[in-house]
């Protein structure tokens, strides 16, 4: 009886042991942007036993890399995992965190100087049907040209161009992210939104 009651508790210690580190910040960064992400850890740490690392070149490190926080720019759009290994006097502790890298909100095209000023930060999602949701914008211009784009959970794609849009959702069939392209004249800006797996069993 004793055996059985020690091996939980041995797996529960060991766990806890290896799992108190954590890599807090912004799960997307554009690209061109700037975010400092920290890391915290337990056990005695002194202040520059930081080893921050990346495997590829969609994100890149800017300043010291032996802290307890990193500075990073986003440099290719794409999946991108970092990683750092403490090293603790008492348990060395190695943790990662993957981000998304994403274009910029906000283009300029090609010769333009003025400032792009496109005033719509989000859009809503309205229920119209049992099978059917619709978008708006929030700030839904009529001089503003529209490109939505529904990316669905089994790889397919529907879009749009209406002000407006609407796209079937089922059980059978979910939306994990939408994203609007709004255009005035030579700006443009897109903005990206993703749904929890439960999103639509509950709208």
């Amino acid at each position: 009886m004793m055996k059985k009651f020690l091996l939980p508790f041995a797996v529960l210690n060991f766990s806890i042991l290896f799992s108190q580190c954590t890599i807090t910040g912004a799960e997307t960064i554009e690209v061109g942007e700037k975010q400092i992400y920290k890391v915290t850890g337990q056990g005695d740490i002194c202040a520059d036993c930081y080893e921050w690392s990346y495997p590829d070149q969609k994100i890149i490190f800017e300043g010291e890399t032996n802290t307890s926080e990193i500075k990073l720019k986003g440099s290719v759009p794409g999946d991108a995992v970092f990683s750092v290994k403490i090293n603790s006097i008492i348990n060395p502790l190695k943790c990662s965190k993957q981000i998304t890298v994403i274009e910029p909100a906000t283009k300029f095209r090609a010769g333009d100087t003025e400032k792009c000023e496109i005033p719509v930060e989000a859009f809503k999602e309205i229920k119209v049907g049992e099978k059917k949701v619709a978008f708006e914008a929030e700030t839904a211009e009529e001089n503003y040209t529209y490109l939505w784009t529904a990316f669905y959970r089994d790889g397919t794609q529907k879009t749009s161009t209406d002000r407006k849009p609407q796209f079937d959702v089922t059980n059978d069939h979910v939306i994990d992210k939408v994203e609007v392209q709004v255009t005035l004249k030579s700006c443009t800006k897109k903005i990206l939104k993703s749904y929890h797996s439960n999103f639509w069993y509950f709208f």
